[in-house]
């Protein structure tokens, strides 16, 4: 099983965000912008949560991941760009399933052939799943701002990735 944390910025901040693998520092998570004029309109007119980008970089500065907020009025999507230890791209899209039921949210992509599905209900840690099998939990300590991540089954490469899919769903909601 591996045990990741680190502590969620406040919604304006670009500061990076140092992520840990028990006591021992794996990464940082950044929120990025195009340029200025961007930020002021994502931050002060739309409150924090409409150009959503962040990269996610490994201990020597490499950027090893980008997230992309693509998502319409009607629809939430993230496009996550991931650049593997073999050096291969993979492109993976995030969309958001739409259901009737609202005491539960549901992200659906595919990696490597395989289909994925995050799920969160309400007041519960969400959850990645594999054929109806939970392989990670991601949940926020809301006092501290702190979230933790537990991977139970390595079916992922690289828990960063994990990481940035439970991020992106749900690091910042609007």
């Amino acid at each position: 099983m591996v045990y990741i944390h680190y502590k969620l910025g406040l919604k304006s901040s670009r500061q990076p965000q140092s992520i840990y693998q028990g006591a021992i520092k794996i990464g940082e998570i950044e929120r990025t912008y195009k340029n200025s004029f961007i930020y002021w309109l994502d931050t002060i007119a739309l409150k924090g949560n409409w150009f959503i980008s962040y990269a996610i970089r490994d201990t020597e500065g490499n950027t090893v991941i980008n997230a992309k907020d693509t998502s319409t009025l009607l629809s939430r999507q993230f496009n996550i760009h991931y650049q593997d230890a073999g050096l291969i791209n993979h492109r993976i899209s995030l969309k958001h399933q739409r259901e009737i039921n609202l005491s539960y949210t549901i992200y659906n992509f595919t990696f490597k052939g395989e289909t994925y599905c995050i799920k969160k209900e309400k007041f519960k840690p969400a959850n990645l799943l594999w054929n109806d099998i939970v392989i990670a939990e991601w949940n926020i300590a809301i006092f501290n701002r702190t979230v933790k991540l537990q991977i139970f089954e390595k079916l992922l490469d690289e828990p960063l990735l994990v990481l940035v899919l439970f991020h992106s769903a749900f690091g910042n909601q609007r």
